[in-house]
Protein backbone atom coordinates (compact mmCIF):
# COMPACT_ATOMS: atom_id res chain seq x y z
CA UNK A 1 0.00 0.00 0.00
CA UNK A 2 1.41 3.32 -1.12
CA UNK A 3 1.91 5.66 1.97
CA UNK A 4 2.43 9.43 1.81
CA UNK A 5 5.96 10.03 2.97
CA UNK A 6 5.88 14.14 3.96
CA UNK A 7 8.43 15.10 7.05
CA UNK A 8 6.44 17.02 9.27
CA UNK A 9 7.84 19.97 11.11
CA UNK A 10 5.37 21.59 13.28
CA UNK A 11 5.43 25.21 13.30
CA UNK A 12 3.88 26.22 16.46
CA UNK A 13 4.27 29.94 16.40
CA UNK A 14 2.93 31.73 19.60
CA UNK A 15 2.55 35.51 19.07
CA UNK A 16 2.32 37.80 21.69
CA UNK A 17 3.30 41.35 21.62
CA UNK A 18 6.94 42.33 22.63
CA UNK A 19 8.38 45.88 24.03
CA UNK A 20 11.77 45.44 21.93
CA UNK A 21 11.09 48.93 19.97
CA UNK A 22 9.18 52.30 19.80
CA UNK A 23 6.94 53.08 17.24
CA UNK A 24 5.29 55.69 16.38
CA UNK A 25 1.42 55.79 16.53
CA UNK A 26 0.72 55.67 12.33
CA UNK A 27 2.96 53.09 12.25
CA UNK A 28 1.07 51.47 14.81
CA UNK A 29 -1.86 50.94 13.19
CA UNK A 30 -0.48 49.20 10.30
CA UNK A 31 1.21 46.65 11.79
CA UNK A 32 2.82 45.53 15.63
CA UNK A 33 5.68 43.30 16.55
CA UNK A 34 5.28 40.03 17.61
CA UNK A 35 7.74 37.41 18.93
CA UNK A 36 7.15 34.22 16.81
CA UNK A 37 7.97 30.91 18.43
CA UNK A 38 8.61 27.70 16.54
CA UNK A 39 8.36 23.94 17.67
CA UNK A 40 9.65 21.78 15.29
CA UNK A 41 9.89 18.30 15.98
CA UNK A 42 11.97 15.46 14.11
CA UNK A 43 13.32 12.43 14.25
CA UNK A 44 17.49 13.64 14.21
CA UNK A 45 19.42 10.10 15.30
CA UNK A 46 23.50 10.83 13.97
CA UNK A 47 24.80 6.94 13.67
CA UNK A 48 27.42 5.55 11.38
CA UNK A 49 26.17 2.61 8.33
CA UNK A 50 23.51 2.32 6.66
CA UNK A 51 20.82 5.16 6.52
CA UNK A 52 17.72 4.68 8.29
CA UNK A 53 14.35 6.92 7.42
CA UNK A 54 15.24 8.01 10.70
CA UNK A 55 18.68 8.98 10.23
CA UNK A 56 17.50 10.67 6.75
CA UNK A 57 14.84 12.56 8.74
CA UNK A 58 17.99 14.44 10.46
CA UNK A 59 17.33 18.22 10.76
CA UNK A 60 20.60 19.95 11.80
CA UNK A 61 19.33 23.50 10.53
CA UNK A 62 16.81 25.45 10.24
CA UNK A 63 16.54 28.56 8.29
CA UNK A 64 13.30 30.79 8.88
CA UNK A 65 12.21 33.71 6.27
CA UNK A 66 9.23 35.78 6.66
CA UNK A 67 7.76 37.96 3.53
CA UNK A 68 5.27 40.47 3.52
CA UNK A 69 1.92 40.66 1.81
CA UNK A 70 2.92 37.23 -0.35
CA UNK A 71 -0.28 37.44 -2.56
CA UNK A 72 0.24 41.31 -3.91
CA UNK A 73 1.83 41.79 -6.64
CA UNK A 74 3.68 44.67 -6.45
CA UNK A 75 7.60 43.50 -6.07
CA UNK A 76 8.44 45.70 -3.26
CA UNK A 77 6.00 44.57 -1.64
CA UNK A 78 7.59 41.27 -1.11
CA UNK A 79 10.26 42.53 1.72
CA UNK A 80 11.91 40.26 4.13
CA UNK A 81 10.21 40.52 7.39
CA UNK A 82 12.05 38.63 9.34
CA UNK A 83 14.54 36.05 9.21
CA UNK A 84 16.74 33.71 11.51
CA UNK A 85 19.06 30.52 11.42
CA UNK A 86 18.82 28.07 14.24
CA UNK A 87 21.54 24.91 14.76
CA UNK A 88 22.40 22.81 17.58
CA UNK A 89 20.90 23.43 20.94
CA UNK A 90 18.98 26.90 19.29
CA UNK A 91 16.47 23.82 17.80
CA UNK A 92 15.11 22.97 21.16
CA UNK A 93 13.82 26.86 21.17
CA UNK A 94 13.04 28.32 17.90
CA UNK A 95 11.65 31.87 18.00
CA UNK A 96 12.25 34.96 16.43
CA UNK A 97 10.56 38.73 15.74
CA UNK A 98 8.52 40.05 13.22
CA UNK A 99 5.05 41.94 12.56
CA UNK A 100 1.52 41.60 11.79
CA UNK A 101 0.09 41.31 8.90
CA UNK A 102 -0.39 38.60 5.44
CA UNK A 103 2.99 37.10 5.39
CA UNK A 104 4.76 34.07 3.49
CA UNK A 105 6.25 31.67 5.77
CA UNK A 106 9.62 29.76 4.62
CA UNK A 107 11.49 26.76 5.89
CA UNK A 108 14.65 25.37 4.81
CA UNK A 109 16.05 22.18 6.52
CA UNK A 110 19.82 21.40 6.20
CA UNK A 111 20.38 24.49 3.76
CA UNK A 112 23.37 24.36 1.31
CA UNK A 113 23.97 27.98 1.66
CA UNK A 114 26.27 29.75 5.05
CA UNK A 115 24.07 32.52 5.69
CA UNK A 116 21.69 34.46 3.70
CA UNK A 117 23.07 37.92 4.71
CA UNK A 118 22.19 39.94 1.69
CA UNK A 119 19.07 38.70 0.63
CA UNK A 120 15.98 41.03 1.39
CA UNK A 121 13.13 40.25 -0.92
CA UNK A 122 10.91 37.40 -2.27
CA UNK A 123 12.58 37.27 -5.90
CA UNK A 124 16.14 36.85 -4.48
CA UNK A 125 14.63 33.88 -2.65
CA UNK A 126 12.80 32.63 -5.69
CA UNK A 127 16.06 31.78 -7.32
CA UNK A 128 17.60 30.06 -4.40
CA UNK A 129 18.19 26.26 -5.37
CA UNK A 130 19.14 23.14 -4.02
CA UNK A 131 22.50 21.51 -4.51
CA UNK A 132 23.22 17.81 -4.91
CA UNK A 133 26.92 18.56 -4.09
CA UNK A 134 26.01 19.64 -0.87
CA UNK A 135 24.31 17.00 0.22
CA UNK A 136 25.36 14.17 2.55
CA UNK A 137 23.87 11.15 3.93
CA UNK A 138 22.28 11.74 7.04
CA UNK A 139 21.94 15.25 6.20
CA UNK A 140 19.44 15.93 3.22
CA UNK A 141 17.73 19.60 2.18
CA UNK A 142 14.06 19.85 2.72
CA UNK A 143 11.61 22.78 2.06
CA UNK A 144 8.04 23.83 2.91
CA UNK A 145 6.40 26.91 3.07
CA UNK A 146 2.86 28.27 3.76
CA UNK A 147 1.36 31.81 4.31
CA UNK A 148 -0.42 33.18 7.18
CA UNK A 149 -1.82 35.79 8.51
CA UNK A 150 -0.31 37.33 11.75
CA UNK A 151 -2.00 39.03 14.65
CA UNK A 152 -1.24 39.43 18.31
CA UNK A 153 -3.31 36.36 19.33
CA UNK A 154 -2.25 32.80 19.84
CA UNK A 155 -1.58 30.69 16.48
CA UNK A 156 -0.09 27.51 15.73
CA UNK A 157 0.82 26.44 11.54
CA UNK A 158 2.03 23.20 10.63
CA UNK A 159 4.73 23.73 7.47
CA UNK A 160 5.65 20.10 5.77
CA UNK A 161 8.63 19.90 4.97
CA UNK A 162 9.94 17.64 1.97
CA UNK A 163 13.77 15.92 0.99
CA UNK A 164 14.65 17.22 -2.36
CA UNK A 165 16.89 13.84 -3.16
CA UNK A 166 15.24 10.61 -4.05
CA UNK A 167 17.17 7.87 -2.47
CA UNK A 168 18.28 4.54 -4.56
CA UNK A 169 19.37 1.68 -2.57
CA UNK A 170 21.12 -1.04 -4.18
CA UNK A 171 20.02 -4.21 -1.00
CA UNK A 172 21.77 -6.85 -3.04
CA UNK A 173 24.18 -7.83 -5.95
CA UNK A 174 26.00 -11.06 -6.67
CA UNK A 175 26.44 -13.30 -9.64
CA UNK A 176 25.03 -16.56 -10.76
CA UNK A 177 27.47 -17.78 -12.80
CA UNK A 178 27.00 -21.74 -12.38
CA UNK A 179 26.42 -23.70 -15.71
CA UNK A 180 27.68 -20.74 -18.43
CA UNK A 181 30.82 -20.61 -20.00
CA UNK A 182 31.77 -17.84 -16.84
CA UNK A 183 31.32 -20.94 -13.99
CA UNK A 184 33.77 -19.80 -11.53
CA UNK A 185 34.96 -16.27 -12.50
CA UNK A 186 34.72 -13.68 -10.34
CA UNK A 187 33.81 -9.61 -11.20
CA UNK A 188 36.80 -7.28 -10.18
CA UNK A 189 37.28 -3.77 -10.13
CA UNK A 190 33.93 -3.07 -9.18
CA UNK A 191 32.23 0.35 -9.09
CA UNK A 192 28.88 0.87 -8.61
CA UNK A 193 27.24 4.48 -9.52
CA UNK A 194 24.37 6.84 -11.02
CA UNK A 195 24.42 8.27 -14.05
CA UNK A 196 22.18 11.28 -15.23
CA UNK A 197 21.95 12.15 -11.68
CA UNK A 198 19.81 15.87 -11.76
CA UNK A 199 21.74 17.32 -9.78
CA UNK A 200 19.49 21.33 -8.95
CA UNK A 201 15.96 22.38 -8.31
CA UNK A 202 14.69 25.71 -7.26
CA UNK A 203 13.77 25.68 -3.44
CA UNK A 204 10.11 26.95 -4.15
CA UNK A 205 8.90 25.40 -7.37
CA UNK A 206 11.14 21.94 -7.48
CA UNK A 207 12.43 22.92 -11.04
CA UNK A 208 15.30 23.09 -13.15
CA UNK A 209 17.65 25.21 -13.62
CA UNK A 210 18.15 26.02 -17.67
CA UNK A 211 20.11 24.33 -18.41
CA UNK A 212 19.63 21.91 -15.95
CA UNK A 213 22.89 20.59 -13.76
CA UNK A 214 23.20 17.23 -14.14
CA UNK A 215 25.88 15.05 -12.56
CA UNK A 216 27.38 11.88 -14.37
CA UNK A 217 26.07 12.46 -17.45
CA UNK A 218 26.06 9.44 -19.84
CA UNK A 219 29.16 7.91 -17.58
CA UNK A 220 30.77 7.95 -14.54
CA UNK A 221 32.47 11.66 -14.55
CA UNK A 222 35.29 11.91 -12.40
CA UNK A 223 35.24 15.99 -12.11
CA UNK A 224 31.76 15.46 -10.79
CA UNK A 225 32.67 13.45 -8.53
CA UNK A 226 35.56 15.19 -6.97
CA UNK A 227 32.91 18.41 -6.85
CA UNK A 228 30.73 16.39 -4.45
CA UNK A 229 31.13 17.55 -0.51
CA UNK A 230 29.74 13.31 -0.14
CA UNK A 231 30.94 11.12 -2.80
CA UNK A 232 29.43 8.34 -1.35
CA UNK A 233 26.33 9.59 -2.74
CA UNK A 234 27.19 9.15 -6.18
CA UNK A 235 29.53 6.38 -6.46
CA UNK A 236 31.06 3.38 -4.25
CA UNK A 237 34.22 1.56 -5.05
CA UNK A 238 33.91 -1.95 -3.76
CA UNK A 239 37.33 -3.68 -2.73
CA UNK A 240 36.40 -7.13 -3.11
CA UNK A 241 35.86 -9.11 -6.35
CA UNK A 242 31.95 -9.92 -6.56
CA UNK A 243 31.15 -13.47 -6.59
CA UNK A 244 28.15 -15.54 -6.51
CA UNK A 245 28.11 -15.78 -2.62
CA UNK A 246 26.91 -11.46 -3.02
CA UNK A 247 27.79 -8.73 -1.42
CA UNK A 248 26.45 -8.00 2.16
CA UNK A 249 25.96 -4.50 2.29
CA UNK A 250 23.42 -2.10 0.99
CA UNK A 251 24.84 0.67 -1.06
CA UNK A 252 22.91 3.95 -1.06
CA UNK A 253 23.10 6.83 -3.52
CA UNK A 254 21.05 10.20 -3.96
CA UNK A 255 19.90 12.13 -6.78
CA UNK A 256 17.02 14.83 -7.50
CA UNK A 257 13.83 14.18 -9.40
CA UNK A 258 13.89 12.69 -12.99
CA UNK A 259 10.37 12.38 -14.44
CA UNK A 260 10.76 10.23 -17.97
CA UNK A 261 10.10 7.57 -19.67
CA UNK A 262 12.97 8.45 -22.25
CA UNK A 263 15.71 5.61 -21.16
CA UNK A 264 18.93 7.60 -22.80
CA UNK A 265 18.19 10.52 -20.18
CA UNK A 266 16.86 8.13 -17.58
CA UNK A 267 18.91 8.44 -14.40
CA UNK A 268 20.32 4.41 -14.12
CA UNK A 269 22.31 2.32 -11.42
CA UNK A 270 25.19 1.37 -13.22
CA UNK A 271 26.80 -2.02 -11.77
CA UNK A 272 30.69 -1.42 -13.66
CA UNK A 273 33.21 -4.80 -13.34
CA UNK A 274 36.05 -6.36 -15.18
CA UNK A 275 35.53 -10.28 -16.17
CA UNK A 276 38.80 -11.26 -18.11
CA UNK A 277 40.61 -8.40 -18.31
CA UNK A 278 37.63 -6.63 -19.87
CA UNK A 279 34.94 -3.68 -18.44
CA UNK A 280 31.50 -4.35 -18.73
CA UNK A 281 28.74 -2.67 -17.53
CA UNK A 282 25.26 -3.43 -16.13
CA UNK A 283 22.91 -0.63 -16.25
CA UNK A 284 19.22 -0.15 -14.28
CA UNK A 285 16.96 2.67 -16.24
CA UNK A 286 15.50 3.29 -12.46
CA UNK A 287 11.63 2.59 -12.77
CA UNK A 288 10.95 2.52 -16.29
CA UNK A 289 9.54 -0.54 -18.21
CA UNK A 290 11.25 -3.96 -18.00
CA UNK A 291 13.32 -2.29 -15.09
CA UNK A 292 10.92 -2.68 -12.28
CA UNK A 293 7.91 0.09 -13.38
CA UNK A 294 4.24 -0.59 -12.46
CA UNK A 295 1.46 1.71 -13.34
CA UNK A 296 0.78 1.62 -9.31
CA UNK A 297 4.02 3.83 -8.95
CA UNK A 298 2.26 6.19 -10.93
CA UNK A 299 5.68 7.82 -12.52
CA UNK A 300 8.48 6.72 -14.43
CA UNK A 301 12.07 7.37 -13.36
CA UNK A 302 12.99 9.08 -10.19
CA UNK A 303 10.33 11.42 -8.22
CA UNK A 304 11.50 13.69 -5.11
CA UNK A 305 11.17 12.10 -1.51
CA UNK A 306 11.10 8.61 -3.09
CA UNK A 307 12.98 5.46 -2.37
CA UNK A 308 14.18 3.07 -4.97
CA UNK A 309 15.09 -0.60 -3.64
CA UNK A 310 16.96 -2.74 -6.34
CA UNK A 311 18.35 -5.89 -6.34
CA UNK A 312 20.45 -7.45 -9.14
CA UNK A 313 22.22 -10.56 -10.08
CA UNK A 314 24.46 -11.16 -13.07
CA UNK A 315 23.94 -13.98 -14.75
CA UNK A 316 26.50 -13.11 -18.00
CA UNK A 317 28.88 -10.61 -19.82
CA UNK A 318 27.32 -7.11 -19.53
CA UNK A 319 27.20 -4.24 -21.95
CA UNK A 320 30.07 -2.02 -23.32
CA UNK A 321 28.88 0.82 -22.13
CA UNK A 322 27.29 2.71 -19.56
CA UNK A 323 23.97 3.87 -21.04
CA UNK A 324 23.27 0.63 -23.28
CA UNK A 325 20.57 -1.29 -20.86
CA UNK A 326 20.41 -5.18 -20.94
CA UNK A 327 16.78 -6.26 -21.30
CA UNK A 328 17.60 -10.07 -21.66
CA UNK A 329 20.19 -13.04 -20.84
CA UNK A 330 22.66 -10.83 -18.63
CA UNK A 331 21.25 -9.75 -15.51
CA UNK A 332 17.99 -9.58 -13.14
CA UNK A 333 16.96 -6.73 -11.09
CA UNK A 334 14.40 -6.32 -8.21
CA UNK A 335 12.94 -2.89 -7.86
CA UNK A 336 11.12 -1.59 -4.86
CA UNK A 337 10.06 1.72 -4.19
CA UNK A 338 9.84 2.75 -0.26
CA UNK A 339 9.09 4.81 2.17
CA UNK A 340 10.08 7.70 2.01
CA UNK A 341 6.96 7.50 -0.49
CA UNK A 342 6.98 3.98 -1.26
CA UNK A 343 7.26 1.72 -4.45
CA UNK A 344 7.37 -2.06 -5.06
CA UNK A 345 11.17 -3.60 -4.87
CA UNK A 346 12.23 -4.47 -8.49
CA UNK A 347 14.97 -7.43 -8.97
CA UNK A 348 17.19 -7.84 -11.88
CA UNK A 349 18.88 -10.78 -13.45
CA UNK A 350 22.06 -9.68 -16.19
Amino acid sequence: MKKKSLIWATLALLIGSTACETISSETELEKKPVRLQLSLSSNATKVTGETTQAEDNTITTVDVFVFENPEENVGEKHLLDAYKRFTGSDLSDISLDCSTGDKLVCVIANSPYDNYANLVKLSEFRILYAQLNHERQKCLSMYGETTATLDQSSQSLQIPVTRFASKVSLTSIKTNFAGTTLEGKEISNVKIYLINAYAGKFFRTNTDMDPAMIFNKGMLMKSDINFLDDSSILVENITTNLTDAGLSETYTFYCYENITNNIPNCTMLVIQGDINGSTYYYPVPINQEQFGYQASNEHYGIRRNTCYSVGVTITGLGSDNPTTPIYTGAIDVTLSPEDWTSVPHFDKVF
